[in-house]
């Protein structure tokens, strides 16, 4: 639901042109929810708080996919693997 409402306001709102499959994009969003949500249980199932989920989860998970995404870091700059 949320990834129609967010088409929705990239069409209408900033006039995107959306070019491509709508079954395509649904399914690639499913795909990408299923460990997406994999890895949010293991969190929760090893934590015994609240508190110690979302900071799990923020230096386990958050924290090295801004890293290496290129969003502080450019991937140019980066040293390639030996």
């Amino acid at each position: 639901m949320s990834a129609l409402i967010a088409l929705l306001v990239a069409v209408a709102w900033f006039k995107v042109p959306f070019r491509g499959s709508l079954p395509f994009l649904y399914g690639s969003a499913g795909l990408f929810l299923i460990p997406t949500l994999g890895m949010g249980l293991i969190v929760s199932t090893a934590s015994k708080t609240q508190q110690q989920a979302m900071l799990a989860s923020v230096f386990l998970l958050m924290l090295p996919q801004i890293y290496l995404s290129g969003l502080i870091f450019p991937i140019e700059n980066m040293p390639t693997m030996a």
